[in-house]
């Protein structure tokens, strides 16, 4: 078993990442508390970019490295086309995708470059959000609290560089939202709005974070919203609303929502989803959370009314009452997967609280979907991860890329 690595200072951590990352890696997992083992975290994150494979043409990240190539033979003025195209119909609404793009073409077509800068800022704000929760569990470690923590990692894991633009802005919406809710922090507001920039779409969960933030802790009146959005068939109204405000925008924006709202695109979606297996059809993993929150907030009241796990259960109201009457818009939905990391991170706080040292009767309940989802996430990342990943340094650059699941499928 490895110990914890501890030496004085960091020069042979980096030594060794530089000779073998995926041993460098593991030594900083088992003393992440560390400074250099956080940068270690993060340089393989940014390493496991490099090395992603692009397996085929229906990947989004197919999408990405054909846009690079495309966009290495502009010339340097068309930059400001791109940071000054929102409004443009042939321009992307999103700033940060087209903005890392056009730097990284300005050196190389080479996609590996690409998705090396994607997964380095993937990977600062998803290990930044953890941080929140890993500098809480060092304070107070139990069994309860070490799942949820995983369970946190693994809800937005780093192969969403494939779809890096909705999923990096669902960590930086975090990591603004999570101080703005639990601490009244509004200089965050910032930060969760900077997510609008990696996906438009971001600028819906920022209106709902604004009006939390202004309103406050009003469960009277998120308690009936809450309800309304799971018992009424507002498909067709929402729909259209959503549509009547992208008239407004005009644009790109106008563009993006039609082609989101429209019956094609929402007749595709349920056909995808027909085609999966049933345990996949069933979101096993929303309804434990809802349920495990709700237990936690009504019968932990000693360890759920701390000022913190107020705000969060209020905001959660809301975000959820948000999610339910917009889940068949937005590829369907999306905005679950960042109510999961609040709720997570909810439950977290409050097995923190609790200070539980036995395995909690709620964790039992919940190791079916948990383990399910991080199974889940291992199998669709396992195509992306090269071989030589988890080797000496030097294979990566002279070896072909190839993923471990060609040798066992």
């Amino acid at each position: 078993m490895l110990k914890p690595y501890n030496i004085k200072g960091s020069k042979s951590l980096f030594f060794l990442f530089l000779i073998w990352p995926f041993l460098a890696f593991l030594f900083a997992l088992r003393s992440y508390h560390q400074k250099q083992s956080k940068i270690i975290t993060w340089l393989f994150l940014g390493l496991y970019g490099f090395t992603f494979i692009i397996y085929g043409e229906g990947m989004d990240g197919f999408a990405y490295a054909s846009r690079l190539e495309f966009t290495a033979g502009l010339p340097f003025r068309d930059f400001f086309q791109i940071v000054g195209g929102l409004y443009a119909v042939d321009s992307s609404v999103d700033i940060m995708e087209p903005l890392m793009r056009f730097i990284v073409s300005r050196f190389t077509s080479d996609p590996r470059f690409l998705f090396l800068l994607f997964a380095l800022v993937f990977g600062y704000f998803q290990l930044r959000s953890v941080d929140l929760l890993h500098q809480r569990f060092r304070e107070h470690r139990n069994i309860n609290a070490w799942i949820f923590l995983w369970l946190f990692v693994f809800i937005n894991p780093i192969f969403n560089i494939n779809g890096v633009r909705m999923w990096t802005a669902a960590w930086v919406f975090f990591l603004g939202a999570y101080h703005v809710v639990l601490y009244r922090d509004k200089k965050y507001l910032w930060l969760s709005l900077f997510a609008a920039l990696f996906h438009f779409s971001f600028l819906a969960p920022n209106l709902i974070l604004f009006i939390y933030y202004f309103s406050g802790n009003r469960n009277k009146i998120f308690y009936p919203i809450l309800i309304a959005s799971f018992i009424l068939p507002e498909f067709e109204l929402v729909r259209n609303f959503i549509q009547q405000a992208g008239d407004l925008l005009g644009g790109s924006l106008e563009q993006r929502v039609i082609t989101y709202t429209r019956d094609a695109t929402l007749t595709r979606m349920e056909r995808a989803a027909e085609t999966r297996r049933w345990f996949l059809t069933i979101p096993f993993l929303r309804y434990y959370l809802i349920f495990a929150v709700g237990i936690a907030h009504f019968l932990w009241k000693k360890y759920t009314r701390t000022r913190e796990l107020q705000n969060l259960y209020s905001f959660l109201l809301l975000f959820l009452s948000f999610a339910n009457f917009f889940r068949v818009l937005l590829s369907g939905g999306r905005f679950f997967t960042v109510f999961f990391m609040f709720a997570t991170a909810y439950l977290f706080h409050a097995f923190i609280n609790k200070k539980a040292r036995k395995l909690n009767w709620l964790t039992v309940v919940g190791i079916f979907p948990i383990i399910l989802t991080i199974l889940i996430s291992f199998r669709i990342m396992g195509p992306t991860i090269s071989t030589w990943l988890f080797g000496p340094s030097f294979l990566i650059f002279i070896a072909p890329p190839t993923s471990p699941f060609n040798f066992v499928l």
